[in-house]
């Protein structure tokens, strides 16, 4: 009998027990899933429950680091805690559709696929879509203070239904490898077994890269010049006493010279010219240029563009006893400018500069470089 007795409150107590799991999710196997909605669940040791808005009173269930929380008043947020920064938001069905889907969006408007202007290296992975599901990643070397330190980026957008309608949540997972701990790491594997996707942290590498750039500094940064990044050596900055809103001027310590600096713009161009023959839209700008600038003289030849789909030309300008030599690059709409100026002729060095800065200057947007091929 009292076997009995026992074995049936054994089987109670089992029955229980599987109830309990099934409502509350409880262990890492029945875990909910970003996207999924659980009632009153803790099995997480870092991460916490937070809702984002999605329309009016409907909200979206968030699991999030278990810190500091801001809220957006558009209804998304940002959490953070032990290095790692995650926010999510969501993001209008007919947006996603008119960039051409998931994958797309991320392509054109995230941020794993727009360059840095800080950084000394960075090294983007393509996008991956999966079933509800599109993600990205890259990670970042700069320099701050003097010091190099490592970042990395994933960012990921996930197809949702709701009551019969479809919405889409955007979310993005900063690591700051320098405030980064052993509850980091717990955080990181949450974090990707809940949201689904491939969280980049490869902290062996990205030491091994710091520790390679305060061996070996970079002698070169970027600056900005419409969508593209143009490299400058890494002590100069822009010489604001010569500079205007659309030619930036260059030099040593922000005191361009005659003989080191160079100059960068940007303009627009209407189609009907950027779109000339080759022989005519270099007559049309040495005609244009000569009639604006009284005594100039103008020598401009295509040479091979750096970057695959845009035209490149050298150029060669004389006015009195100054020369201007440099490369002028024709970006769909818009023209690019990049040359150094000297007394008599430009110096050796400024060229040289001229030259690297040409060569190695990259787009901005990944993407912009597939629009243009």
């Amino acid at each position: 009998m009292k076997k009995k007795a026992f074995s049936k409150i054994f089987a109670s107590a089992l029955i229980a027990v599987v109830i309990a799991a099934v409502l509350a999710g409880c262990g890492k196997d029945n875990a909910p899933k970003f996207g999924e909605r659980v009632k009153d669940y803790d099995g997480f040791k870092t991460l916490k429950e937070e809702h984002v808005v999605v329309k009016d009173k409907l909200t979206l269930q968030v699991f999030v680091p278990n810190g500091s929380v801001s809220k957006s008043k558009f209804g998304g947020l940002t959490a953070s805690n032990n290095g790692i920064t995650l926010s999510v938001r969501m993001v209008e069905p007919n947006t996603i559709k008119s960039v051409g889907g998931m994958k797309k969006y991320i392509e054109k408007t995230g941020l794993t696929t727009l360059s840095n202007i800080f950084a000394v290296e960075e090294k983007f992975n393509d996008v991956v879509k999966k079933d509800d599901m599109a993600y990205a990643s890259k990670y970042t070397i700069s320099k701050s203070i003097g010091k190099y330190s490592a970042a990395s980026k994933t960012e990921f957008i996930k197809k949702l239904e709701f009551e019969g309608k479809t919405y889409y949540a955007y979310g993005s997972i900063d690591v700051n490898e320098p405030a980064l701990n052993d509850d980091s790491e717990k955080m990181l594997e949450e974090m990707k077994d809940y949201y689904g996707v491939d969280i980049y942290h490869d902290k062996d590498k990205l030491k091994e890269r710091i520790e390679y750039f305060t061996k070996n500094p970079a002698k070169y940064k970027r600056v900005i010049a419409g969508r593209y990044l143009i490299p400058i050596p890494e002590s100069w900055d822009s010489d604001k006493s010569v500079s205007n809103t659309q030619i930036k001027v260059y030099g040593p310590n922000g005191k361009a010279t005659e003989k080191e600096n160079i100059f960068i713009g940007s303009q627009y161009m209407s189609s009907s010219v950027a779109n000339l023959a080759e022989g005519s839209l270099e007559t049309y700008m040495k005609n244009y240029m000569e009639k604006i600038f009284k005594d100039l003289k103008l020598s401009i030849k295509p040479t091979k563009a750096s970057l695959e789909g845009t035209k490149a030309f050298t150029v060669v300008m004389k006015k009195g006893n100054g020369e201007f030599k440099g490369y002028l690059i024709i970006d769909r709409n818009q023209m690019i400018f990049v040359y150094a100026a000297g007394k008599g002729k430009v110096g050796s060095k400024a060229n040289d500069i001229v030259e690297n800065s040409f060569k190695n200057m990259t787009y901005l947007r990944k993407t912009d470089a597939e629009i243009n091929s």
